[in-house]
């Protein structure tokens, strides 16, 4: 034999004050749709209305909790702590991946493994200088209307002369010459 016992309980629900106007007469209800129902709180004085998906039949306490998420001071100031932690552990975090590649790449300069910029500029420079200063004599040696040999690619040799004077072209010193179309590296240019 079953026997049914039927017990009504009666129990207070937090519902937060409005965080518009600070009023308590806060009135909780859902649209009573079936299929995508939607509940929370409205404020009796402002009108102030936070409204969230819910159950089909949702309890006080549901309704009472989407209004408390966007109205309960004390849960919002825990919500933003919250966020400022997981913000702080992800900076911390970052703080350490940049220490750990840092020190990786101090560690690189030190073995002379690493890609070290002003090392690349110094040596650049020292290029470009180097690279001027083979103009200049390439320029002095073989002036303008200068009768040269120009070693191609292949070993292909053409009889010319200078037409233009060398200068430095893209990181290389370069020249013109007589019936040859495009600019070549005076290192393949011989006295004739």
């Amino acid at each position: 034999m079953k026997v049914t016992e039927t017990k009504k309980v009666t129990r207070e629900i937090h519902v937060a004050s409005c965080i518009k106007c600070g009023s308590d007469d806060v009135q909780i209800t859902d649209c009573g749709y079936s299929s995508f129902n939607m509940g929370g709180g409205t404020c009796k004085s402002c009108k102030h209305s936070v409204s969230d998906s819910c159950d089909i039949s949702p309890s006080k306490d549901e309704l009472a909790r989407i209004w408390n998420k966007k109205n309960d001071i004390k849960a919002l100031i825990a919500a933003q702590q919250k966020k400022i932690e997981t913000a702080t552990s992800k900076i911390e975090e970052l703080k350490a991946l940049d220490q750990k590649y840092r020190d990786a790449k101090a560690g690189l300069k030190r073995t002379g493994q690493g890609f070290d910029l002003d090392a690349r500029s110094k040596r650049m420079q020292a290029l470009n200088k180097k690279g001027e200063r083979a103009v200049g004599d390439f320029n002095s040696a073989f002036p303008v209307g200068s009768p040269v040999t120009l070693e191609l690619d292949g070993g292909h040799v053409v009889d010319t002369t200078v037409s233009a004077p060398a200068q430095m072209m893209c990181g290389h010193p370069s020249a013109w010459f007589s019936g040859v179309s495009g600019s070549y590296h005076i290192g393949c240019v011989r006295p004739k």
